[in-house]
């Protein structure tokens, strides 16, 4: 039996824009994503987020509101809406490629993270799935 692992990533919305990365390593390499990562021992969800996030982005990020979970196998990932508060985008940290995405664009992608997907695709096909989780 594999080691329970716990997953955090931050969605960032901007003019109907999602902030995206692109994945250098693991099973999802080459694969459109968002900032996520392993949360470390001892640490909190909204901690681990907001580490990933600058990490990933060099941006400061301020979590807004966790708007999913699931677990698959042994990994559980948690979603947060997240604002920035501050910071530069900037790949001189563990990503290379950083972009923002529109979700029709990211449901047209043919390497989309598979979590990732099923959002834009909430996000295009019920639009209240993201209007009341920023407006709330």
């Amino acid at each position: 039996m594999k080691k329970p692992i716990t997953i955090v990533a931050g969605l960032i919305l901007k003019n109907d824009k999602l902030l995206c990365i692109k994945q250098d390593k693991g099973p999802y390499k080459g694969f459109v994503w968002i900032p996520a990562g392993h949360l470390e021992a001892r640490e909190r969800l909204e901690e681990g987020t907001i580490r990933e996030v600058k990490e990933e982005t060099g941006l400061d990020v301020k979590v807004k509101k966790l708007i999913m979970k699931t677990k698959f196998c042994s990994q559980s990932f948690y979603l947060y809406l997240c604002n920035i508060i501050g910071g530069e985008l900037s790949t001189k940290g563990e990503i290379k490629e950083i972009f923002w995405f529109s979700f029709n664009k990211i449901l047209k992608s043919k390497k989309v993270h598979p979590l990732l997907y099923l959002v834009a695709l909430l996000s295009v096909h019920k639009p209240n799935f993201y209007k009341g989780i920023e407006e709330s």
